[in-house]
C-alpha cells in the first residue's frame, strides 16, 4: 500500500467513524470534506483507495469520479457510499469498484476495503 485511504465525506460524524475504523485496522487515512479538496489531495498524494460519499455539497460524488477519470486517475479504486436506496446503480454509473449503503456497518466496510486493497 502506498498512499493513504482518502475518505471524502462532508458529515464529520461519518468521516470520524470511517477514520476510526480504518486506523484501528492499521490504515493511514486522509479526510476531504468536499470534491474540490478531494481532487487537490489526489494530485498531492495519490491515495490507495477513495471512499467517496455520493451526496457531497458543491460537487457530488459522480462529478468527483468524472474529474478523477478526466485527470487520468483511473487506477485508484473507488468505494461509493450513499444514503440513497439506489447505491449499486449510482456506484456503477460512476465506475466505483464497490458500494455500501449508509448507515455504514464497520465490519462490512472493513471487508470491502480489505478486498479492494488486496489485504486478507
Amino acid at each position: 500500500m502506498s498512499g493513504p485511504i482518502l475518505v471524502v465525506e462532508d458529515d464529520p460524524g461519518v468521516s470520524s467513524f470511517i477514520r476510526w475504523g480504518l486506523e484501528d485496522e492499521g490504515y493511514s487515512v486522509a479526510i476531504a470534506i468536499d470534491g474540490e479538496e478531494a481532487l487537490r489531495h489526489v494530485e498531492r498524494s495519490r491515495p490507495t483507495l477513495i471512499v467517496l460519499d455520493y451526496g457531497l455539497p458543491v460537487m457530488d460524488g459522480a462529478q468527483v469520479a468524472d474529474r478523477l477519470r478526466e485527470r487520468g486517475f483511473t487506477d485508484i479504486p473507488i468505494l461509493m457510499v450513499t444514503a440513497d436506496e439506489r447505491t449499486a446503480q449510482k456506484a456503477e454509473r460512476v465506475g466505483a469498484r464497490a458500494a455500501l449503503p449508509k448507515p455504514l456497518d464497520l465490519d462490512e466496510l472493513l471487508k470491502v476495503v480489505n478486498g479492494l486493497i488486496g489485504r486478507p
